[in-house]
C-alpha cells in the first residue's frame, strides 16, 4: 500500500493537553486546528480526505491522540503515530461486515447525575461504524448490521463502557441510553462491561434523576406491553395519579383546576364546558411516544398548575423505515355475546358517531327555541332496545419513511387507528336514607352499558441536520361514547320505587397542528428553540335523554306496571332530575406561540445553563346548552297511560298539548343557556441550572405572566319578590 503524505501543519513543540470547542467543519480544517492547539505535526493526504466533514466537538484536557480519535470516529480514516509528537491520518483498512440486514441504534449518553455528555465517542467494536454525541448527549448509528454486537462508549475523564449483547433487528431502531462513571485520577484507563439490559435500566433512572422537576412517566415501550387503549388508562400506571370517571386526571389528590396538560409541548384547551379539565380518553395510546407528569414547578413551565403538568408526546420522526400493522380483539365476560341495551343506534356510531339524526336543536335564540320544542316532540328515541354485546375490535397501521439528503435528513410518520368496544357494568345495590337507594327487583338489575368508538390519525414530518431540526406534527382524534343506564331506585322519604332510563351520546373531536424547531448557534454556545400550534376541540351531546317512571306493584321486589307519568307530572319544568332531554355543544380553540434561548457551558467539568423564553397562549370558547322537559296537560283526559311502554307514552302524536308538551328548562326563560369567553396569556421567564462540586445542583429563576380573561353570558335571575329578570354578565380579569 502506497500512502502519499502531504504536510498540513508543522509546529515543532511538545504535545500537551488542551481544551477544544470545534463546530462542524471539514476534516482538513479540523486537523490544522488540532495541530495548532497541540503543537504536534499531523500529516495527511489532502486528495484522499477531500471534503470529508466531522461533527462538532467540545471537550477539556484533551491529548492530541484523543482529539484525533474523537474527530475521526465517524469517518473512514484513522491515525497512527509516526515519530515523537508526529502523527499521520490514513484510510482505515478494516473491512465492513457483510450483514444480511440493517438496523439502527440511538440513545443518549449521561453522567451519573443524569447530565448529557456532548462529544462522547460511540463505536461498534470491530467495525468502522461510529459517531459522537451532540450537544444534548444524543447519538444515532444508522445502517448497522443485524444481530448481536458490542458497543463501546468513551469520553475523556470517564470510564470507558462496553455494552455487550446489543441486539440489532432488521429495519428497527434499538434504543440504548447509557451512563458513564467519572474515572479516578489515580488510575489508568478503565473499561467497564455491562449487558444491554443493565445499561438501559441505568440510563432510564439517570434521565429521570436529571429532570429539573420532580416527575414520573411512561414510555412507548411500556405502553405497548399493556392493554391500555387511551392515555387515561396509561396514566393510571403512574404513581400519585388518580383517574376520575375513566378520563380525568387528579395528581397528588389535587382536582382538575390545579392541573394542566400539554400535547407535544403545546397547552391544550378544556374538553369540559363548566370546569377546567381535559378528557384523556380522546387520545389513543397507539399514537403516543411517551407521557410525562411533572409534579413540581420550574420557571420554564406554565404557571397554570400546582398539582401536575401532564405532557403527552406523539410519534416523532423515524430513524429507519418501518411499517406496523395491528389487529386485536378481546372480550368481556359480562358483555360480549350477552344482552346489551341501548336506545336507538345508528350505523355511523361505529365510525365518527351520529349527530344529525339525533339532533333536535336548531339554534339558541327565541325563534329557534320555539322550533326546538316542535322538533323535540317529533323525535322519539325513548326506550331501550336489546342488542348483542360485540367483542373488542382494534386495528392500526403505522408507517415511517426516512429520506437521506446528504448532510441532512427528512422523515415522515403516518398512523391510523380504529377501536370499538362495548362493556357492561353492574350497579350494585345500596341502601341509604339521605340519598336514593339502589335495589334489585326479582330477575332484574341496575346496569350501565357503554359503547365507544375511537378513530385517530397522526401525520408528522421532520427535517434535521447536525444541530438543527424542524418538525411539523398533526394529530386528529374522534371519539364517540354512548352510555345507556338503567337503574331501580327507592326514595326513602317519599317512599317511592322508580325505574330510570338514561341515555348519553357524546362526540368529542380533537385536532392539533404544530410547527417547532431547534437551532444550534455559535458552535453550540446558544441553543434556540421555537414552536407554534393551533388546537381545536369540539364536544357535542346531541340528545341527552332521561326519564323516570314509578313502579306500580304489590312488592318492592316485583315490577308489574310502570307509570312514566312520574317524569312529566313531578315538580315543574325546571326540575330536570325526573326527566329531560338536553343538547349541548362546546367548541374551544387555543393558539400557542413560544421561543426559548439557552446558553449551555461547562465549569470545572460541570454542565451549566442559562435559559430565557416567551410563551403566548390565546384561548377562545363557545358553549350552548338547552334543556327541555316534557310536561303533561292536566286538562287533557287520562286515557289509561299507566302501564304504557315508554316509547308509546312519549309517542310523537302525544305532543303538542295532547296531552304532552315540551317546556323550556335550564337557567334562561326564553332561549338556550350559553357563554362565550376568551383568555390571553403572555409569559416570560429567566432560569438558571447550575451544578457545583459534582453533588450540588441549583435550579432557580423567575417567571412573569399577564392574563386577560373575559366571559359573556346571559342567565335568568330571581328577584327578591320571586319574579324573574334577564341579566347579561360580562366578566373581565
Amino acid at each position: 500500500m502506497v500512502i502519499t503524505l502531504v504536510l498540513c501543519c508543522i509546529i515543532p513543540a511538545t504535545a500537551q493537553s488542551f481544551d477544544v470547542q470545534f463546530q462542524e467543519q471539514l476534516l482538513s480544517v479540523r486537523l490544522k486546528k488540532i495541530s495548532k492547539k497541540s503543537g504536534a505535526t499531523i500529516l495527511s493526504d489532502q486528495k484522499t480526505i477531500g471534503d470529508t466533514r466531522v461533527p462538532a466537538l467540545t471537550a477539556t484536557n484533551l491529548t492530541v491522540e484523543k482529539a484525533l480519535e474523537r474527530s475521526l470516529v465517524s469517518t473512514s480514516f484513522t491515525w497512527e503515530k509516526t515519530a515523537v509528537n508526529s502523527y499521520a491520518v490514513i484510510k482505515k483498512t478494516v473491512d465492513k461486515p457483510k450483514p444480511s440486514g440493517k438496523g439502527s441504534l440511538s440513545g443518549i449518553v449521561l453522567d451519573e447525575k443524569g447530565v448529557p455528555i456532548p462529544g462522547a465517542s460511540v463505536i461498534v467494536l470491530g467495525t468502522t461504524i461510529g459517531t459522537t454525541t451532540d450537544l444534548d448527549g444524543k447519538y444515532l448509528l444508522s445502517h448497522m448490521p443485524s444481530g448481536s454486537t458490542t458497543i463501546q462508549i468513551s469520553f475523556m475523564s470517564y470510564e470507558t463502557l462496553q455494552v455487550k449483547d446489543v441486539k440489532i433487528a432488521v429495519g428497527k431502531a434499538t434504543p440504548l441510553d447509557v451512563v458513564l462513571k467519572e474515572a479516578s485520577q489515580h488510575l489508568s484507563e478503565v473499561v467497564v462491561t455491562a449487558t444491554y439490559g443493565q445499561a438501559s435500566a441505568t440510563g432510564l433512572y439517570a434521565k429521570q434523576k436529571n429532570m429539573a422537576a420532580l416527575s414520573d412517566g411512561v414510555s412507548a415501550d411500556m405502553i405497548k406491553k399493556t392493554s391500555d387503549n387511551n392515555v387515561a388508562q396509561v396514566l393510571k400506571r403512574v404513581s400519585g395519579v388518580t383517574i376520575d370517571n375513566g378520563k380525568y386526571v387528579t395528581v397528588r389528590g389535587m382536582s382538575e383546576r390545579y392541573n394542566n396538560v400539554q400535547l407535544n409541548g403545546a397547552s391544550l384547551p378544556s374538553t369540559e364546558p363548566n370546569r377546567r379539565n381535559f378528557a384523556f380518553d380522546v387520545i389513543p395510546s397507539g399514537l403516543v411516544d411517551n407521557v410525562t407528569i411533572n409534579k413540581t414547578f420550574t420557571p420554564d413551565m406554565p404557571g397554570e398548575f400546582t398539582g401536575g403538568l401532564v405532557e403527552v408526546n406523539t410519534l416523532a420522526v423515524p430513524n429507519e423505515k418501518f411499517l406496523n400493522l395491528g389487529i386485536g380483539t378481546g372480550m368481556n365476560t359480562i358483555s360480549t355475546g350477552k344482552d346489551f341495551y341501548s336506545n336507538k343506534r345508528f350505523g355511523s356510531d361505529w365510525f365518527f358517531g351520529e349527530i344529525d339524526k339525533r339532533k333536535w336543536y336548531s339554534g339558541g335564540d327565541e325563534a329557534a327555541t320555539a322550533q326546538n320544542i316542535i322538533n323535540a316532540g317529533q323525535k322519539n328515541t325513548y326506550g331501550f332496545g336489546k342488542y348483542t354485546g360485540q367483542p373488542l375490535q382494534n386495528y392500526s397501521i403505522t408507517t415511517g419513511l426516512p429520506f437521506n439528503l446528504g448532510r441532512s435528513s427528512l422523515g415522515l410518520v403516518a398512523a391510523l387507528t380504529y377501536r370499538h368496544e362495548e362493556n357492561t357494568e353492574e350497579i350494585l345495590e345500596g341502601n341509604m336514607i339521605t340519598r336514593d337507594s339502589i335495589f334489585k327487583p326479582s330477575g332484574k338489575g341496575s346496569y350501565r352499558y357503554k359503547a365507544a368508538t375511537s378513530i385517530g390519525a397522526v401525520l408528522n414530518a421532520g427535517w434535521r441536520m447536525s444541530g438543527h431540526s424542524i418538525t411539523w406534527r398533526n394529530l386528529f382524534n374522534n371519539r364517540f361514547n354512548h352510555t345507556n343506564q338503567q337503574r331501580y331506585i327507592h326514595k326513602y322519604y317519599e317512599d317511592y320505587s322508580l325505574v330510570e332510563l338514561y341515555s348519553v351520546p357524546l362526540v368529542s373531536s380533537l385536532w392539533q397542528t404544530q410547527l417547532d424547531g431547534k437551532l444550534n448557534l455559535l458552535g453550540g454556545k446558544l441553543i434556540a428553540s421555537w414552536n407554534a400550534s393551533y388546537n381545536d376541540i369540539t364536544r357535542t351531546n346531541p340528545d341527552d335523554r332521561m326519564a323516570q317512571g314509578s313502579i306500580v306493584s304489590e312488592s318492592a321486589n316485583q315490577v308489574s306496571l310502570i307509570d312514566w307519568g312520574w317524569s312529566t307530572n313531578y315538580g315543574n319544568s325546571f326540575n330536570v332530575g325526573s326527566g329531560h332531554i338536553m343538547y349541548s355543544k362546546l367548541h374551544e380553540t387555543k393558539k400557542n406561540i413560544g421561543a426559548n434561548l439557552e446558553h449551555p457551558f461547562i465549569i470545572q467539568g460541570n454542565r451549566q445553563s442559562i435559559k430565557i423564553g416567551y410563551l403566548g397562549a390565546f384561548r377562545k370558547a363557545n358553549f350552548e346548552q338547552q334543556y327541555l322537559k316534557a310536561m303533561r296537560n292536566y286538562n287533557a283526559p287520562n286515557q289509561g297511560d299507566i302501564g304504557l311502554p315508554i316509547d308509546e307514552y312519549f309517542a310523537s302524536e302525544h305532543f303538542g298539548g295532547n296531552p304532552l308538551v315540551y317546556e323550556l328548562s335550564g337557567m334562561q326563560g326564553t332561549k338556550a343557556d350559553y357563554y362565550e369567553g376568551g383568555q390571553d396569556i403572555h409569559s416570560t421567564y429567566l432560569m438558571g441550572d447550575f451544578s457545583f462540586l459534582k453533588k450540588l445542583r441549583l435550579i432557580g429563576g423567575l417567571r412573569m405572566e399577564k392574563t386577560d380573561m373575559h366571559v359573556t353570558t346571559e342567565m335568568l335571575e330571581k328577584t327578591i319578590g320571586g319574579g324573574m329578570i334577564d341579566s347579561t354578565t360580562v366578566i373581565k380579569k
